[in-house]
């Protein structure tokens, strides 16, 4: 992944953790998380990144527009299983208005290209909680300026008229000063 998509998860993770919508917010993925007083629960994680060339590849420096998946995990613990979908549904709309609303975590990007959401009421025993999974991709570009380990300093050219082989090469060097 590269550093602007660490950038763009560590802001997102932010805006959810600074909400005050969640009890516990990770910015990794969580192997498993105990009910109880840890929901609601909030993870975000970077899903993938797709770099594709940004006009012709072998033109230049490398110039990538990237397409970044951002995930967004939602555990909720409800003791009413009636409630459950509509409880979930709520966290989820709330955290994708909390992200997309914040001026700043959208300024950085080109723009919003995917959205999808996914819910799943897995069995906990005694306990009913639900999980909603978002998956947001989001547009970026990034390019790779070459590495110059010395400076172009001078030009040496040689010039001699087209028509005349024999007449005396004229020489010249240009000095290039830098700022």
């Amino acid at each position: 992944m590269s550093p602007e998509a660490f950038a763009i998860r560590d802001h997102a993770f932010e805006l959810v953790s600074g909400s005050g919508l969640f009890q516990t917010v990770k910015n990794s993925i969580v192997q498993q998380m105990e009910p109880g007083d840890q929901f609601p629960a909030a993870t975000v994680f970077l899903l993938r990144e797709v770099r594709v060339p940004d006009g012709d590849a072998n033109h230049g420096e490398p110039r990538f527009v990237n397409d970044l998946t951002l995930g967004v995990v939602i555990t909720i613990d409800s003791g009413d299983q009636n409630r459950l979908e509509s409880v979930l549904a709520d966290y989820t709309n709330r955290t994708i208005n909390l992200i997309l609303t914040d001026p700043d975590f959208v300024a950085d990007l080109e723009g919003i290209v995917g959205l999808s959401e996914s819910q799943s009421f897995p069995p906990s025993g005694e306990t009913y909680y639900g999980e909603a999974r978002v998956e947001m991709t989001v547009q970026y570009r990034t390019k790779f300026e070459p590495l110059v380990e010395d400076d172009f300093l001078r030009t040496r050219i040689t010039t001699r008229p087209i028509n005349h082989p024999d007449a005396p090469a004229i020489r010249t060097t240009i000095n290039h000063r830098q700022p």
